[in-house]
């Protein structure tokens, strides 16, 4: 008997990455939608590399994923901008949830270029590796749960483990501060899971329509932007990448650092190849070998000395692969770079609001130089910025003449005063100080309003441990202290404005020598050489170079001289204000209880003999102001 053919067709091979339940919809209908997904997608990714990095889209730049941390404390850091927070958790959940979903609906092959997206316009593989892994679990068909949502959930954990595993060291101590570094990721996973549940719900009634994600992610995505442009900006995110980032206090190639170590390592290595020469005379030598570096030249009053003043048998000068060299190469890349990045924003943001604040910074750079005092005597290489130069004066004059009202105008009014005091040895003005003095008197009043109003500003007391606003370009620290130099030095010219051409120029010396100069004390004792008993000026030369006794004991005694010798004079009120202050931190370092009472008598006699016979002047202020915040027992 014939045996019969098997007419049951044979089983279809089982499929391990399924279709999902949109790809029943037809081709041209899903791929309209996928197309604007991808599109969306590709413009959040370009919109957080150009947070992160600047540029918007960049084939050449770095493909790297750094740690997470960081990235919430620079350019932008999250406790002075708070709403950075939601940014970075609304703009990491969608980037993490939009691929899985279009893996659950479509299938994996549509996903695949929303992973490539995060690669190529987000520049982060780490994140586009998870991705793929968690499209690949959720298009797998053992993993296709009953329910979507479960299966979308269990599918996020290679992000989860990214957020966990990539965050880098936290630099916080302070647990509440430590904690906030992980909110945006808890944060993310809880949008993540939110955009999940709704998509799927409004799918479920829909028939997973190809359509039911692009609207909720675009809402999603223009709600991210919003938040971003009204409560930070680009403007405010390029200023602190561009400018603050490259200010002085910020960038370490400005920051003080005591070079002696590579004294002792230079003089151990000369003393091998010349040891007849003694060690002062080659340390001699190498402090040399460092002013000539960073182009110290000597003062104007001073003999003339040669660049070289060390015996040339040395070897040492002019040496390219030196220590000094090498710091003075440093310091001048790090000065051109950061004059590049500040002049780029302003040419890039012209009328922005932080404009006044980058020609701020960009004026202090030009005027920052190393400080010869400190280098000679300290062997500590340090950078000040407090004397305008010819390259800053246009920029100082422009905030004055565009932002009048601004912080940054009191420091470019007092500047620019200085610089008019100080070039009025050579004015044939009849008054040159009247220019100068108006400038002064207005950047005072200016400075006032502003510490008044900032005093007047409070914040809530719970929060402000945490989250605190952005420093302001010029603190309140800094406009106090520039308030006491601003009255000082009209108390300087209105004490010494005798209208005697003589005095004049001698008062414009006196200001225009650069307190850090290393010839600073020479300065002032050739000055005080060529005075004349009638000279107004000369208690201000006596105090300036009392000032500089590093002698504490000594240097109250000098004082004390000083006052009984110049009465009524501004150097004497000076005076007084500094024995105050110098006894003050003498009773505060601890001494016998009899000295202590005797230091506590003197001081508040100096302060309270100014009070009481200069009640209108700036010195008065000042010492009522020690008497308030100075406790008496």
């Amino acid at each position: 008997m014939a045996q019969k053919p098997n007419t049951n067709p044979s089983p279809t091979p089982k499929r391990w990455f399924t279709d999902g339940a949109t790809m029943v919809y037809p081709n041209r209908q899903r791929t309209f939608y996928w197309l604007i997904n991808l599109i969306l997608y590709a413009l959040l990714n370009m919109f957080v590399l150009r947070i992160n990095q600047g540029v918007w889209f960049d084939i050449h730049a770095p493909y790297q994923s750094g740690p997470l941390i960081p990235m919430l404390l620079s350019p932008l850091n999250i406790f002075q901008f708070p709403s950075h927070i939601i940014t970075v958790a609304m703009y990491s959940a969608l980037i993490c949830a939009v691929p899985i979903l279009i893996a659950q609906l479509y299938n994996l092959l549509p996903s695949v270029p929303f992973v490539l997206a995060v690669l190529f316009f987000g520049h982060n593989p780490i994140l586009s590796l998870c991705l793929l892994v968690s499209c690949v679990l959720v298009s797998f068909e053992p993993l296709r749960f009953k329910s979507k949502f479960v299966s979308a959930v269990v599918a996020l954990t290679p992000e989860l483990l990214y957020w966990g595993l990539f965050n880098g060291e936290s630099p916080e101590q302070d647990v509440l501060r430590w904690a906030c570094l992980y909110v945006p990721w808890a944060l993310a996973f809880l949008i993540c899971v939110t955009f999940f549940g709704i998509v799927l719900a409004i799918g479920h009634f829909l028939r997973y329509r190809p359509g039911v994600m692009m609207p909720l992610f675009a809402a999603l995505l223009a709600a991210t932007v919003f938040i971003f442009n009204s409560k930070i900006g680009m403007h405010e995110r390029d200023f602190r990448a561009e400018v603050v980032r490259y200010s002085p206090s910020q960038m370490p190639q400005f920051q003080p650092r005591s070079i002696s170590q590579l004294l002792e390592q230079e003089l151990a290595a000369q003393r091998q190849r010349t040891p007849w020469h003694t060690d002062d005379t080659i340390l001699r030598s190498l402090k040399d070998q460092w002013r000539e570096a960073f182009q110290i030249q000597p003062s104007s009053t001073a003999p003339a000395e040669s660049a070289t003043t060390a015996d040339p048998a040395l070897g040492i000068q002019n040496n390219p692969d030196s220590a000094a060299r090498r710091a003075a190469n440093d310091f001048d890349n790090a000065q051109l770079d950061a004059i590049d990045h500040i002049t780029a924003f302003l040419q890039s943001n012209p009328n922005g609001s932080r404009e006044p604040d980058a020609i701020y910074y960009l004026a202090l750079l030009y005027d920052l130089k190393v400080d010869p005092r400190a280098l000679n005597d300290e062997n500590t290489l340090q950078f000040y910025a407090a004397m305008p130069t010819t390259r800053s004066v246009e920029l100082w004059r422009d905030l004055i003449d565009r932002f009048g009202d601004s912080a940054v105008s009191v420091e470019a009014r007092y500047r620019l005063a200085w610089r008019l005091s100080a070039g009025a040895q050579n004015s044939d003005a009849p008054d040159p100080f009247a220019e100068p003095l108006r400038l002064l008197e207005q950047a005072k009043q200016l400075c006032e309003e502003i510490l008044q109003k900032r005093r007047q500003e409070t914040a809530d007391t719970w929060i402000s441990s945490i989250f605190t606003p952005p420093s302001p370009t010029v603190t309140t620290k800094q406009l106090t202290t520039l308030h006491d130099q601003i009255a000082q030095l009209i108390a300087l010219i209105t004490f010494n404005r005798t209208g005697h051409p003589n005095h004049y120029q001698r008062l414009a010396r006196f200001i225009s020598i650069d307190p850090h100069h290393r010839m600073y004390k020479q300065d002032l004792t050739v000055l005080r050489l060529n005075a004349v008993a009638s000279d107004p000026l000369l208690d201000n030369i006596v105090y300036a170079l009392t000032m500089l006794e590093t002698n504490i004991d000594q240097q109250i005694l000098l004082l004390n001289d000083m006052i009984e010798l110049y009465p009524g004079t501004d150097g004497a009120m000076q005076a007084q204000i500094s024995l105050a202050q110098i006894l003050i931190d003498k009773r505060n370092r601890g001494e016998l209880p009899e000295q202590q009472q005797i230091n506590l008598d003197n001081c508040l006699q100096q302060l309270r003999t100014i009070i009481q016979n200069y009640p209108n002047s700036y010195f008065a202020e000042k010492a009522q102001d020690i008497l308030d915040n100075y406790p008496q027992e």
